[in-house]
Order: structure tokens, then C-alpha cells, then sequence
């Protein structure tokens, strides 16, 4: 079986063409399909050819840059919704899809949240993420993938992500002040593209959630990263979300049961301390 995957060059598709347990592989980026093209209904013939013959397409494509969908909602419709509903409807290609833990808004319980749990995003990036999951998910053969904190560390220096930021501020020895009032699951980008590859070689459809193992605030995320590089945590102090004003409003607690993942069969994530320690090493196992 050939596989697809759509988002090639971005942080989880690179961390999954550097997991591929061998697998036949298209790697497709936005120059072979360009979802925003597909929301205004162009691009469908270099897009059905891009897929014909494909087993299974990953998709990894999405417009991610959470403050700035805020004042450009059209282009994350046209790409976090629209342009994936059109993809569905261009393949019968079973699709495995990558969403996020901001389908979960303020409202979301204090426990740990399952995908029958009622979906409420506060931002554009949550909201226009789950209506492509609906789309897909009302397509049928869809696997939604619910994930949330993603980090790469320097396993991927190009990548500029939370952990490979604390990461760089500790090894030049900068205080850092960081929100301790979120909660999440954070999840080492190389664990996730392992469990993707087990998304793939299956038939599971639906929804189901892959995070890291426990639970953290960025404040935790942040002590744990320094002190992996060798610094003093103490150089990191808590501060609350309200002094440190971001546009996009981030879910307080957005902890992702893991329950879905396990119960579809695939292999839980490490804690995600260890994929901390390993991103600042280097090290994608």
C-alpha cells in the first residue's frame, strides 16, 4: 500500500518521514495540493492525481499560527475547513487526519477530556478545526487524530516551538516568566509521528486522542526543558495568563484522555517528560 502524506514539509510531517517504518510514500506539500485552492474550487484535477493509487493519506496540512486566524479567519476556513471538506470529497482514500486540543474551549470540564465530550473552541483555529474534523468525520473512512502541545526541541532545530524556545533562553542562562494557569497534554512531535504510522496500518475510523502521557502547564514545561539543558528551573517563574496577554483566548484546561488511542489498539506515548528530555538531546526515540 502506498501512502500519502499532505503537510511534508511542516514539523509533523517531517518527524514522520523520519519515522517511516517503510512504507511506499508520497510526500505532497501545498505545491501539489493546495487546500486554500480547493475551498474556492480550483486545484481538484493536480490533487485527484496527486492521490490516485494512494491507500491511505496523513494529513498534516493546517493553517496553525493560533493569534494571527484571529483577524484572518477566511484563509483558515479555506484551509482547516473547506479545503479539507473538498479534499474528502475528491478520494475515497481512507484519511487519517492530525487535529488539536483547541476544539476545547473555556468551558471544557476539569477532567481529562474524551471525544464525547462536548467541543466549545474560543478561537478561529479551534473552530474552523473542528468543522473540517465534522466534515471528515460525516464523509466516513476518516480517522481524526486529536493532539495538543506539540514540540520538536532539537530534533528538528528549524522548527521554532515552545520547548526549542525555553531551550535556547536556558542554554544562554535568560530568566524566563511563563503562564502556569493552562493545563495540557504536551506531546514530543516524534512519539505522535510513531503512533501515526500505527494510525495508518489499521482500519480504525472516528475520533480518538494522542497526546503525551500525564499532564503539565507550560510553567512545568518550561522547568523541565531547562533543567534537561542544564540550567537552573529557578530561572523560570510563573506568571498568569492575564499577565501575559496573547490574542488568541488559550484553553485554561485542555488535557486530553488517552483512553480513544489505547482502546483503538495503538501503543500509549512515554510521559512527556521523557519527550522533553529527548527533544533537548536530540534524540527522535
Amino acid at each position: 500500500m502506498e501512502i500519502a502524506v499532505l503537510g511534508k514539509s511542516g514539523q509533523l510531517g517531517t518527524a514522520l518521514r523520519l519515522t517511516n517504518p517503510g512504507f511506499r510514500v508520497r510526500w505532497l506539500g501545498c505545491e501539489d495540493i493546495d487546500l486554500a485552492a480547493l475551498a474556492h474550487g480550483e486545484g481538484h484535477n493536480p490533487a485527484r492525481e496527486a492521490l490516485a493509487g494512494v491507500g491511505c493519506l496523513v494529513n498534516c496540512a493546517a493553517r496553525t499560527d493560533v493569534d494571527k486566524q484571529e483577524s484572518d479567519r477566511e484563509a483558515a476556513e479555506d484551509v482547516n475547513h473547506r479545503g479539507v471538506e473538498r479534499l474528502g470529497e475528491l478520494t475515497d482514500t481512507r484519511i487519517v487526519h492530525v487535529s488539536t486540543d483547541y476544539v476545547f474551549g473555556s468551558q471544557a470540564p476539569r477532567v481529562p477530556l474524551t471525544p464525547q465530550d462536548e467541543t466549545e473552541p474560543d478561537t478561529v483555529y479551534g473552530a474552523t478545526k473542528l468543522a473540517g474534523e465534522r466534515a471528515l468525520v460525516q464523509r466516513g473512512n476518516a480517522l481524526i487524530v486529536r493532539t495538543a502541545w506539540l514540540f520538536s526541541g532539537d530534533c528538528l532545530p528549524s522548527v521554532k516551538d515552545f520547548v526549542s524556545t525555553m531551550v535556547a533562553r536556558a542554554r544562554q542562562g535568560q530568566a524566563s516568566r511563563v503562564v502556569a494557569d493552562q493545563t495540557g497534554s504536551p506531546t514530543f512531535a516524534f512519539d505522535l509521528a510513531r503512533g501515526l504510522w500505527e494510525a495508518v496500518d489499521s482500519e480504525a475510523t472516528g475520533v480518538v486522542h494522542a497526546v503525551g502521557n500525564g499532564q503539565a502547564t507550560w510553567f512545568e514545561v518550561a522547568q523541565a526543558a531547562y533543567q534537561a539543558a542544564g540550567a537552573d528551573p529557578g530561572l523560570v517563574t510563573a506568571c498568569t495568563s492575564e499577565e501575559y496577554p496573547q490574542v488568541a483566548k488559550r484553553p485554561p484546561w485542555s488535557v486530553l484522555s488517552t483512553r480513544s488511542w489505547e482502546l483503538a489498539g495503538f501503543t500509549p506515548f512515554p510521559e512527556w517528560r521523557s519527550g522533553v528530555e529527548r527533544a533537548v538531546a536530540g534524540r527522535i526515540q
